[in-house]
């Protein structure tokens, strides 16, 4: 990937920078390294004399910053010149200035009549299929809306009037190259999951539940955040510093750096912590693992029963459409309760951590998790949906409602910030497998290849 700066500024750099970026696949250092090459030499240089910057992210906003400043000494110093054009009477036309509209616009029919020629242009790379509610507005024909921009996430510099970047969201799913004609639009879609057909469009307008991006937020603190009580007169151990190999020490250091990207885990200074280490997949990779044997041994238990599943599926005798939904991330959804956090610090060959969001591994944790589907889904829970911790299933006699059963589950996840891995959802299914059972409009079965080792 090659990519220069040239004339454009750092932002409108950046934006393009993030556009290949996301498309390239290459890890944070390689990206890092084009950012830095591609920039003019005279922002290098002023980047050198800074303070290195911590994260991707950081460097970028300080490039930004610098390059705004640049330009805006050399604008005060070398005020532009330009010779007056002379306009023949037959191509003069009054103008409306006005102050709100954000760009400048031409009518296309004067553009054609003048013959002034014209770049093909896809409002910033931005290319995607929307739903819009019709209405009679002959002078704006086109209005985006609070929920367009709530889920493109648009950060701007109101000093500057610039675009710094678009949300990562964008980054993936909508965001294109330049273009050299004009984009069918109509042929793209807005999310990744809808384009690959996982999402019925039915649904699109909860987008959000589906994002990625939104599921690795560190939530806000609520009722129902992990509490970690200890027995009487307890203390938290303090495990040992386990030994890593180099591929297990490189995994360790990318998790920690995403972990504090999004706010996940702090740097402690507990005078508890356990160990922090890896183990094999089965069919490859490492799984991050933390011992907190110790802790378990002398948290209070939450006593917070999990459903009895063979006896929840009772409930589906008569129904004849299914939608699983499988929640991303779902532990780390739910907060810490303030003031526990020291409880439940690791330690690594590389720094002290202390998690702000509940891991796996505590004895409580799906019994926290339980309690909060639980109050959410409460007075639907064996009516048309049954929920295991991480696990939705909801089921209907008819399409119709089911549509309308499935759409209440996504609002009220939506308003609960819980979200959802579309690549592990079916949707209206008459035949699905869930947990061990196989699920039909017959009845419900141990799915075989579940028991397949245990009958042979």
């Amino acid at each position: 990937m090659e990519l220069r700066q040239g004339s454009d500024s750092a932002a409108d750099y950046s934006i393009k920078f993030r556009t290949l970026g996301a498309q390239s696949g290459w890890n944070k250092a390689a990206l890092w390294a084009v950012f830095r090459g591609g920039l003019n030499p005279v922002l290098q240089t002023e980047l050198a004399c800074r303070e290195e910057a911590s994260s991707l992210m950081q460097f970028v906003s300080t490039a930004i910053r610098l390059d705004n400043l640049l330009r805006q000494h050399q604008a005060g110093a070398h005020p532009p010149v330009s010779a007056r054009p002379r306009v023949h009477a037959e191509h003069q036309r009054r103008a409306l200035i006005d102050s709100g509209v954000a760009v400048n616009l031409i009518d296309g029919a004067l553009v054609e009549e003048l013959g002034i020629p014209t770049i093909p242009c896809v409002g910033l790379f931005h290319c995607e299929r929307l739903a819009f509610y019709v209405t009679s507005s002959p002078v704006n024909p086109v209005i985006l809306g609070f929920p367009w921009l709530r889920c493109h996430d648009p950060q701007i510099s109101w000093c500057t009037e610039e675009l710094v970047r678009w949300s990562d969201a964008c980054l993936k799913e909508c965001l294109l190259e330049p273009v050299s004609r004009p984009c069918r639009a109509s042929l793209v879609e807005d999310s990744a999951s809808l384009a690959s057909g996982r999402i019925p469009r039915i649904y699109e307008d909860f987008s959000e539940v589906f994002s990625e991006e939104r599921a690795a937020r560190l939530p806000s603190h609520q009722a129902w955040d992990c509490a970690i009580d200890l027995l009487l007169n307890a203390s938290p151990p303090r495990g040992r510093v386990y030994p890593l190999s180099l591929p297990e020490t490189k995994a360790m250091e990318e998790y920690i750096e995403a972990a504090l990207a999004v706010g996940h885990i702090r740097p402690s200074t507990s005078p508890a912590a356990v160990g922090f280490f890896f183990v094999g997949k089965k069919y490859g990779g490492l799984r991050l693992c933390i011992d907190y044997r110790g802790l378990n041994a002398i948290t209070v238990r939450y006593p917070y029963p999990l459903p009895l599943l063979p006896a929840a599926l009772e409930q589906l005798r008569g129904a004849k459409f299914f939608t699983k939904l499988d929640l991303r991330n779902a532990y780390n959804l739910v907060g810490i309760r303030e003031g526990d956090e020291w409880k439940i610090t690791f330690h690594t060959t590389h720094g002290h951590y202390e998690y702000l969001v509940m891991p796996f591994g505590l004895t409580n944790a799906p019994a926290v998790f339980q309690s909060l589907i639980n109050g959410v889904f409460q007075d639907i829970l064996r009516n048309w949906v049954i929920a295991y911790i991480n696990n939705i299933l909801v089921y209907s006699t008819s399409l119709e409602d089911h549509v309308r059963h499935v759409r209440e589950v996504l609002s009220r996840l939506q308003q609960h910030r819980l979200f959802v891995k579309p690549e592990k959802c079916e949707f209206h299914q008459t035949t699905m497998s869930f947990l061990g059972y196989v699920i039909t409009q017959q009845g419900v079965e141990m799915d075989v290849t579940k028991v397949q080792a245990v009958t042979e």
